[in-house]
């Protein structure tokens, strides 16, 4: 829902926020790891484009570290490049 609210013209960044939000919610509260991931991929770029680099890798940075076995996967290489967009360490380990 984040994805199609920030994609239209007349975006909330608040709301936007907070479907990311509740999404890592449902992810985590599932143990869905590739879908927490791919939410905060999502927050991460939000917070990237208002300036808070800093807080985008903090989200990023443990999430790769716990899928370091999904090496390879397209939603981690684009995890990596928004942690790295973002001043973070390549390493996902």
């Amino acid at each position: 829902k984040g994805e199609l609210i920030s994609s239209s013209s007349e975006c909330d960044p608040a709301e936007i926020e907070a479907c990311f939000r509740r999404a890592l919610d449902v992810a985590r509260m599932q143990d869905a790891k590739m879908w927490e991931l791919r939410s905060a991929v999502s927050l991460a770029r939000l917070w990237r484009a208002q300036g808070l680099r800093a807080q985008a890798c903090e989200l990023l940075m443990p999430l790769l570290g716990c899928l370091s076995n999904l090496h390879g996967t397209l939603d981690l290489q684009d995890a990596q490049a928004v942690l790295e967009s973002c001043g973070g360490s390549k390493s996902c380990t």
